[in-house]
């Protein structure tokens, strides 16, 4: 049976001074009209260099099928840190609209009480939309520091 997700995707390239052409592939699910499309996505680098506009579109169709499959997937880009009884874990994600990395912030608590009680930041009402990163290890950097803040009080937020 065929996956029933549809997603669609376009190219981001640049091209050196050399005339070599460099890209990679954004992607982004289209499976439900009632939602709209998502602001994120995911971010697929074309391997190589290529001599022409073309054989980078070539390679790319390669990277959305491979993907399409299951062949492929997003690397994880994760940075973890544990502090005063909690384990702080930064990720990110692509935010299409802008091209950039988006931090996402992940706190469990490793020590009674509430051991195991999880808080995910992310999106609106934290500083994450407004705090944009050009590589995913910086946007995970990012969450960690802002995760260490919460939990030695030095910001709002902390509920577990």
């Amino acid at each position: 049976m065929e996956p029933t997700t549809l997603h669609s995707f376009h190219i981001e390239s640049t091209k050196d001074d050399f005339g070599r052409h460099k890209g990679y592939v954004v992607i982004r699910r289209v499976d439900n009209a009632l939602e709209g499309p998502s602001q994120y996505g995911v971010r697929l680098d074309i391997p190589g260099t290529f001599s022409s506009g073309q054989a980078l579109l070539e390679s790319a169709n390669q990277v959305f099928i491979r993907f399409t499959r299951g062949e492929m997937h997003a690397p994880v880009v994760e940075e973890k840190q544990k502090l005063n009884g909690y384990r702080i874990t930064g990720s990110a994600r692509f935010h299409i609209g802008h091209l950039k990395w988006e931090p996402i912030l992940e706190l469990k608590k490793t020590v009674e009480p509430n051991k195991g009680a999880k808080q995910l930041v992310m999106g609106h009402g934290t500083p994450f939309p407004r705090n944009l990163f050009s590589s995913p290890q910086n946007a995970a950097r990012f969450a960690v520091d802002y995760g260490k803040s919460m939990v030695i009080r030095h910001v709002q937020g902390l509920s577990i």
